[in-house]
């Protein structure tokens, strides 16, 4: 997930446990106050420079030289070290560490539309199948050599496509998770949890464990161990507990050695932030863990220490430094590639690798390292590193093709049968329309979200205002090389949630109610404080991502049939659609925090009750006769029958519906501009000897100085 909005935020931190946002515990709160103090402080120095500048034009330049101060050398040391032990005393083992994060349960190779079976014949990338050959080849190779070798995910292995549905047991008669059963099959060693695991809440993520586990034990297979170092269940009304470990030591065979292998996984701050439903869980403080794991680790006698983190790789390199005694670090979240691991060296001569191998399976990185038996946390020796590219040089593996072809593509071809969908690869539409950043505004956004508008709209027989949805549903773009979109596609753009504790988790559907004008406003400026942008339909706002809680949305405007924008009014009513994700968190926010009390409310106007979570959904729930209306299958359908398989130009890019607005920022092109200026004028300044031209040549540049901020201050990025 971006980090460039959420950092900026110093209100509402939040996150859902015994069912409560809980603000004085919140780990995110601290973090994201560092981070909206840097904000501030770029405030105050472009104030403070501009004051300088207009100070100094009036004054003749100081006659004495200065010498700039370097700035500190950075956080990371970037240099490799190896332990200074003699050959007498030292046993070292070489080991080869492959390792994946969010993998996001995307298990073909990606767009679909340009996939073709077979080898060097398309620009597709990922796929599990070519995936187990890369590692079956890579092991082979080491074998030869006496050298072990390691499949570690570090997170987030669940959630982005239709084949996350199958292990819920609702939708499907396998009762079994694709992605956990052809890792086992693939050998992966250990996987840590991420946010996403969560997404179906703790009752989900139980239900997709309990049925995989139970399937296992007639198939003669064990889950691979499950780690998450940081979770507590402090209502472990699922059976959760006995699937997921705190930490995990494996014994293997490399060099001729044994080596003895500590695990522990960790979810970090901003992860954290993201995992909406907490009843019956916790995440606890990741330094704090960490410190306690290591510690544990070293008193077991273990010889390496491995942290599979899904935090990001930023985090990452703050946790090193807090905690040494880490040897190496398996990183995720970020969605991030580091083509070079990063080197944390200590003072005490402890060193950590951090790796990162970005997201869906687009690269397994290779960490190739020597370490010291008896030596745990030291750090290691990295020999090489590579993130190899997961693409269509790779020949996919037969067994796990047969796999996908025999059991899962035609349980996902069944669930979207029962939603009148086409089959999982027909052609439904062709053109272009990407994503962005889950902090701005990008052509999906406004794809889904008017797709869902005309949705609800069509079922209920009643025109819908505005559509809403959280930028972080939103998975992949639709470009494809061939330009063609298929089923598969589609559906990957929106694949995401279930109705929360309950199921069935088949894709979030849809929602309906009606809010008043300042109602609309009021949720706008929860999702902001709240760090979740939401994307729009029907609507255009406007907001200062520096403002206080409650002071940063600036302007509502309704977005009329013709395009033409109205401010909404405070005391109309609008009929506004959502999915359950938003839906279910209204209830909760409307009680623990007043100032953002929405009440959702039926046609006439009188409020539906919010006493029992689980009724209130049930009651704004959107029904096609009997069936739920998935967000997946509304876009879908959007594409095949409402835009008739051809993609509008209006699409080609965002459409102005979510405008950023900037009262004063100095970019670093300012900077630049501003001291060319600055120096422009002292010049002048210094060749100028009469008293009358000195008073001119500053009243010029001040001009000048006051124009550039003029400009500054008057930008409005959309």
């Amino acid at each position: 997930m971006s980090l460039q909005l959420k950092n900026l935020l110093i209100g509402i931190a939040w996150k859902l446990n015994n069912n409560k946002f809980i603000y004085e515990k919140n780990q995110l709160l601290l973090q994201r106050m560092r981070e909206r103090g840097e904000m501030e402080k770029s405030k105050l120095f472009s104030l403070a420079l501009l004051l300088f500048l207009t100070a100094t034009v009036f004054m003749p330049l100081a006659t004495c030289p200065s010498t700039l101060t370097p700035l500190p050398s950075l956080m990371i040391n970037f240099f490799k070290t190896q332990e200074n032990v003699t050959a007498k005393e030292a046993t070292t083992v070489n080991l080869t560490i492959l390792h994946l994060s969010d993998m996001h349960s995307e298990l073909l190779p990606w767009p679909l539309a340009d996939y073709q079976t077979g080898k060097d014949n398309d620009p597709t990338v990922g796929g599990i199948a070519r995936l187990a050959t890369l590692v079956n080849e890579i092991r082979n190779e080491k074998s030869a050599e006496n050298e072990a070798v390691l499949l570690l995910l570090a997170g987030d292995f669940l959630m982005g496509t239709p084949f996350t549905w199958i292990g819920t047991g609702v939708a499907s008669p396998l009762n079994v998770s694709p992605e956990i059963h052809l890792l086992t099959l693939i050998g992966c060693d250990v996987i840590g949890l991420g946010n996403h695991e969560f997404d179906y809440t703790d009752h989900g993520l139980a239900l997709i464990l309990n049925n995989t586990n139970s399937t296992f034990d007639t198939w003669g297979l064990s889950l691979p161990p499950l780690l998450c170092s940081n979770l507590n269940i402090t209502n472990d009304a699922y059976g959760l507990s006995a699937f997921i470990k705190k930490n995990y030591i494996m014994n293997i065979t490399s060099s001729g050695q044994t080596v003895k292998i500590g695990f522990f996984a960790l979810i970090g701050y901003n992860a954290n932030g993201s995992i909406i439903f907490q009843r019956n869980i916790q995440i606890l403080d990741p330094v704090e863990v960490a410190r306690e794991q290591v510690g544990y680790l070293k008193g077991l006698g273990v010889d390496l220490i491995v942290l599979l983190s899904h935090s990001g790789w930023k985090e990452d390199v703050e946790l090193a430094k807090k905690v040494p005694g880490i040897d190496v670090i398996i990183g995720g979240h970020d969605h991030e590639l580091l083509e070079e691991p990063k080197y944390i060296i200590m003072p005490d001569g402890t060193n950590t690798t951090i790796v990162d191998a970005k997201a869906y399976l687009e690269y397994l990185g290779k960490l190739e390292v020597t370490l010291t038996l008896g030596n745990p946390g030291k750090g290691v020796h990295v020999r090489n590193y590579q993130a190899i590219a997961i693409n269509d040089t790779i020949e996919e593996n037969s067994t796990v093709l047969g796999e996908l072809n025999t059991n899962y593509i035609p349980a996902i071809n069944g669930i979207l049968t029962r939603f009148g969908c086409p089959p999982y690869n027909e052609i439904i539409a062709r053109g272009t329309v990407e994503i962005g950043s889950e902090d701005e505004e990008h052509p999906i956004g406004d794809l889904v979200t008017d797709a869902m508008r005309w949705a609800a709209a069509n079922i209920t027989g009643k025109p819908v205002d505005f559509a809403f949805i959280e930028s972080g549903v939103l998975r992949h773009a639709l470009n494809s090389k061939s330009g063609n979109i298929t089923v598969y596609d589609a559906v990957s753009v929106a694949a995401l949630g279930g109705i929360p504790y309950q199921g069935p988790y088949v894709g979030a559907p849809l929602c309906t109610f009606y809010l008043y004008g300042y109602e609309v406003k009021r949720a706008l400026e929860f999702a902001l404080a709240a760090g979740f942008l939401l994307q729009v339909s029907g609507l255009r706002y406007i907001y200062d991502p520096t403002g206080l809680p409650t002071m940063k949305v600036i302007r509502v405007e309704q977005i009329t049939e013709d395009g033409k924008t109205i401010p909404i009014k405070d005391s109309q009513l609008y009929h506004v659609c959502v999915d359950v994700w938003i839906a279910a968190v209204i209830p909760t926010v409307s009680k623990e925090y007043p100032v953002f009390r929405i009440e959702p409310k039926y046609e006439n106007g009188t409020p539906i009750s919010m006493e029992s979570e689980a009724a209130f959904i049930q009651e704004v729930l959107l029904f096609n006769d009997t069936s739920i209306v998935p967000e997946w299958q509304v876009l879908v359908t959007y594409l095949k029958d409402v835009l008739r398989g051809e993609i509008p130009e209006v699409y080609s890019k965002s459409q102005g519906r979510i405008v950023v607005w900037q009262w004063f920022v100095l970019n670093p092109e300012d900077v630049e501009v501003t001291l060319t200026l600055y120096a422009l004028g002292s010049f002048i300044q210094s060749q100028s000897t009469h008293t009358s031209l000195m008073i001119g040549a500053a009243a010029t540049t001040l001009l000048v100085i006051i124009i550039t901020v003029a400009t500054i201050t008057s930008r409005k990025k959309k």
